[in-house]
């Protein structure tokens, strides 16, 4: 028939009245009307599923992607709130205006309400601040810069208890240490060990 020519006489006319079905740009039962009458009507049970995978393939994207920014936009507000809690924490840990929070100065704001909020936000109890504390503390100087405390608080903020993970960090950090020292201590003696023994040779090789 002239339908069926003018929709499918041609693979690039096939595919463009398949595209406008989808997409809003011809009536989808236009196209399926002479494939029933011309050819089968198994032919219009496929136009039919393609159709309707085509549109809920759509939906599902954008669905997702509306989804996906509404989740970005709410973690960067509850960023942004946690951001200001943690700088206004620490202008009150920060007695002596020094820019720099010490273990005495952060235990002593364990007390506050806000820092027990902060807490419970990024998943960790009171119990785990100590912790906390040398956890933040990477360069070892024994206190917390501004951005030390923020961006571990911030860092921390994330599911499946990013704390454990610092934690784990920090003493394999410290085991590492430790063993790089007792490698060293280790070698020093050797080495010492080794240059006795060359002395021993020496002499013995001067008295015969």
């Amino acid at each position: 028939s002239p339908d069926l020519l003018r929709y499918f006489g041609s693979i690039t006319n096939s595919i463009l009245h398949l595209f406008a079905a989808t997409s809003g740009g011809i009536d989808w039962t236009d196209l399926a009307q002479p494939l029933i009458e011309d050819i089968s009507p198994a032919l219009a049970v496929v136009l039919c599923s393609y159709v309707a995978f085509s549109v809920l393939v759509v939906m599902n994207l954008v669905t997702g992607v509306f989804v996906d920014s509404a989740k970005r936009l709410t973690r960067a507000e509850d960023d942004n709130e946690l951001l200001q809690k943690v700088l206004g924490c620490f202008m009150l840990a920060d007695v002596d205006e020094d820019r720099m929070i010490t273990m005495v100065e952060f235990q002593e704001q364990l007390r506050s309400p806000n820092l027990r909020d902060i807490f419970d936000s990024i998943g960790i109890s009171k119990h785990e601040a100590d912790l906390l504390f040398a956890i933040l503390d990477r360069d070892k100087t024994g206190s917390l810069s501004p951005e030390e405390f923020v961006d571990g608080a911030l860092k921390l903020r994330a599911p499946c208890r990013a704390f454990d993970l610092e934690a784990l960090h920090y003493e394999s950090r410290g085991r590492h240490d430790e063993l790089l020292r007792r490698l060293g201590a280790l070698e020093g003696r050797l080495a010492a060990e080794a240059q006795r023994g060359a002395d021993d040779d020496g002499l013995s090789g001067d008295l015969v």
